[in-house]
């Protein structure tokens, strides 16, 4: 026998599409903590080079620490070192380690904001926003600025996106909770609609697709996915993502159990040969032997 786990919850597209943004926008984030790092070696290495999609702030804290601590050769002062007066260089290092902890609260933002707690999200984009007014006060707009403004603009809008289709989400999935309670289908709009034929099985929940579970059997029958599975100690008979019955045991005797969806008999069960099955009015539409 194999373990396996599925999706049993027949979701919309379009909320796993959302969550796919959402996710996005923490990719984002995460590539503007590398970014902003790597900008801050190079700083500390002497290379001028400058890769984007990075904050601005603590590139700018450690860049100016440097200036005036008179790291930069000769030719970027307007006066002869000997005439300059310059900081120590300890506080160089001192602004080297407030920039770390300004990406520090970025990598911060990052984890916290995973299993959608879009707060920290949220608080990323502030913080982001802020980072983008002070890199117009500080550096102005010019050519040379362009592509760092689009970068800006294109986390600003990524974070944005991904908080927007949280909420959204959010919303699809307490429409679905709704509709599922109510034994129906969730329809564009977030309306019930009603489900199913006169005295049809009542749904005793929704089946978790996150659950670790073991797949006895599975058939396709009059356009509905028939699932028998163990959870724990509790074989389920699962009919597109519900749960209509189910038998607890420690040790599993023979047992079946039965649901009647749009008008169709369906049962799941083990026999005592020790045959799992499944049958669609009347019919065995699968069969294993259980070994295990």
């Amino acid at each position: 026998m194999t373990n396996q786990t599925t999706n049993l919850n027949p979701r919309p597209t379009e909320e796993m599409t959302l969550q796919a943004k959402y996710d996005g926008a923490r990719r984002n984030l995460l590539s503007v903590v590398v970014f902003s790092l790597i900008n801050l070696i190079l700083l500390v290495a002497n290379s001028f080079t400058y890769f984007l999609f990075s904050a601005s702030i603590p590139y700018l804290v450690a860049d100016l620490a440097k200036y005036l601590c008179g790291m930069y050769p000769a030719d970027y002062y307007d006066i002869s070192p000997e005439e300059a007066w310059f900081f120590p260089r300890s506080v160089f290092w001192i602004a080297l380690v407030v920039a770390l902890l300004i990406i520090a609260f970025y990598v911060l933002c990052f984890f916290l904001s995973g299993k959608n707690r879009v707060g920290w999200m949220i608080t990323a984009l502030v913080c982001f926003a802020l980072d983008t007014v002070v890199m117009f006060l500080y550096y102005g707009i010019s050519a040379d600025m362009i592509m760092d403004i689009v970068f800006h603009a294109w986390v600003i809008v990524s974070l944005s996106v991904g908080i927007y289709a949280h909420f959204k989400r959010k919303k699809l999935a307490e429409n679905w909770t709704d509709a599922e309670q109510a034994g129906g289908e969730w329809i564009e709009g977030g309306e019930v609609s009603e489900q199913g034929a006169p005295g049809d099985s009542p749904v005793r929940g929704v089946a978790d697709p996150n659950v670790k579970c073991r797949i006895l059997l599975q058939a396709e029958q009059f356009g509905h996915t028939v699932i028998y599975r163990r959870v724990g100690k509790t074989n389920e008979l699962v009919i597109d993502g519900k749960l209509y019955d189910e038998y607890t045991a420690s040790m599993e005797l023979p047992h079946e159990l039965a649901a009647r969806v749009d008008g169709h008999e369906f049962t799941a069960g083990l026999t005592k040969g020790s045959r799992s099955y499944i049958t669609a009015d009347g019919e065995t539409v699968a069969k294993k032997m259980r070994w295990i």
